[in-house]
This record gives structure tokens, sequence and C-alpha cells, in this order.
């Protein structure tokens, strides 16, 4: 049986809750709370395949809507000619070689600046092109670092690799 747009607006707005709250206990220091950022964010917006619906989607929203971002759009070009570009995310190694990604603070990413200049784009473009982390070759979307984390580093599934 179809939800009705009554099930789907109260869906959106506990998924909405628990998008605060998380980030609430992430800012706090509780880094595990990134695994269940990136499940809700997944669950607000990744649409896949024929079955998978985001809840901007059924609300008819996510392809009206536009998102903010803090990073200035680049070209393919732009992007190659940097070897290192961590404009929203830094990757930190530990001593016992685990990694995790953290974002940048306001005052790390500020450097000085009053205002974060925020431009607004599609979802298309925030989510599949916008690049936040790039180190040599490798380059992380939204979409790519939210998805590794809900489907193999715990938030919804955990890989054997």
């Amino acid at each position: 049986m179809k939800r009705t747009r009554r099930q789907i607006r109260e869906a959106f707005d506990i998924q909405q809750l628990m998008l605060h709250q998380s980030c609430a206990a992430y800012d706090t220091g509780l880094r595990f709370e990134g695994l269940r950022i990136a499940t809700t964010v997944c669950t607000l917006v990744h649409d896949g395949g024929k079955n998978i619906h985001s809840l901007l989607s059924m609300m008819g929203l996510k392809d009206k809507m536009m998102f903010s971002s803090s990073f200035p759009k680049m070209s393919p070009e732009d992007v190659k000619k940097f070897t290192m570009l961590t404009p929203l995310i830094a990757l930190h190694r530990f001593p016992d070689n685990h990694h995790e990604f953290v974002p940048l603070s306001h005052r790390r990413f500020l450097q000085g600046k009053k205002t974060m200049p925020v431009r607004y784009a599609s979802f298309q473009e925030r989510w599949n092109e916008d690049i936040i982390f790039k180190n040599e070759d490798a380059m992380l979307t939204s979409r790519q670092i939210s998805l590794a984390l809900r489907n193999t580093e715990g938030g919804s599934h955990y890989d054997e690799d």
C-alpha cells in the first residue's frame, strides 16, 4: 500500500529531528554520529534504482530546492590543478592506523574572514559534482562519502573490506 502524503511528511519530520540530534552529538565529540548522519542524509535525499526513493523526492521537493555549498564552483580542469583540495572535510590519520574524515571547523575554514561565501546549487550539482575532498587522485563528492559511510563503514552495513 502506498504511503500517504501525511505519512511521508511525518517520516521527514522524524528524519529531520534525528539529523539535528546527531549533528548536535557529533559537535560534542561523538564522531560515530557521522555514520548516523550519513544514513539520515541518504534517507532524505538519495534515490537509486527503481525501488529507492528519497523522502524529498516523494514529497516532490528535491528537484525544486537549491542546496547551499561553501565551496566555489570549479571546472574539472581547475580541480586537476590541485594535488590536495579539502574545502569541506579533512582526513585525519591516527597512530593506530585508523583514519576518519572530519569537517573543517568554521574558524579554520574562514581563515579570518567574517563571512563564508555561500553559493546555491541544484541537488545534482551539490550531491554528485561538488568535490568535498581531494588527495592526489582520490576525490570524493557528498554522494560518495555519504554512501560509503552508510553502506560500508557501519551506518547501515559494515563491510569486510
